[in-house]
């Protein structure tokens, strides 16, 4: 039985008028369960271990900023978790398609949610081929936001008849925490294209733009699903 997962992650809230939050990201990573990832799983687990996190779920928003579990640690630990991560999508036999939606290209977030709804639609209906070649498609998602998960249900649930919903958090499974990863860079992309700088916490992490688009925006390029 050809089975596919597809794991849901989004960065942002629905708050329209919150000047820290312009963006709403989605990502969807999709992955053939006839493609083994025991081992990519059992070497990053492993690295992990071995440089005193283990079990630990990743979350990269905050190790970029230094928040949260990761406010104490050095950069040089931070970014020993981040780019274990990133090694671990590389190797990974998965594909990948994110969304992002700018607030203030929407005058409310009714008209933000009609955008949101007809772009996955849209990319669905392209790919209905590639969805229909599987006998089951199961989408997890930890139904965090209400409007993400009423999206999957109305949009997604009619187009792919074999379709079934999974409650789900980012510490089951590491491929959750990969989504979150491909959300974390395209939002850093977006805030450069739109300020023409990284923010401080980002040119303290990544250095510069050149180096972030060589060792991690090209990440994105690599897995796209388009």
């Amino acid at each position: 039985m050809k089975e596919l997962s597809i794991f849901v992650d989004e960065s942002g809230h629905f708050g329209m008028k919150t000047k820290h939050s312009p963006y709403y990201i989605v990502s969807f990573v999709f992955h053939n369960q006839s493609d083994d990832i025991t081992q990519p799983v059992a070497f990053f687990e492993e690295y992990l271990s071995n440089i005193g996190f283990p079990n630990h779920c990743v979350h990269t928003e905050p190790i970029i900023r230094g928040e949260s579990i990761y406010e104490q640690m050095s950069l040089e630990e931070r970014k020993k978790i981040f780019n274990s991560l990133c090694r671990f999508t590389k190797k990974c036999p998965v594909r990948h398609k994110t969304f992002i939606f700018r607030k203030s290209d929407n005058d409310s977030k009714m008209q933000m949610l009609g955008k949101m709804s007809k772009e996955i639609s849209l990319f669905v209906n392209s790919q209905l081929s590639y969805f229909k070649s599987y006998d089951s498609v199961k989408l997890y998602y930890d139904n965090g936001q209400s409007e993400i998960t009423g999206i999957m249900t109305t949009v997604l649930a009619p187009l792919i008849s074999n379709l079934t919903f999974k409650n789900a958090t980012p510490r089951d499974y590491r491929l959750f925490q990969v989504a979150d990863l491909l959300c974390t860079i395209k939002l850093t992309q977006e805030k450069y294209i739109d300020n023409g700088k990284l923010s401080r916490s980002e040119q303290f992490f990544f250095r510069n733009y050149p180096n972030f688009r060589k060792n991690y925006l090209s990440i994105l390029e690599n897995l796209s699903l388009n």
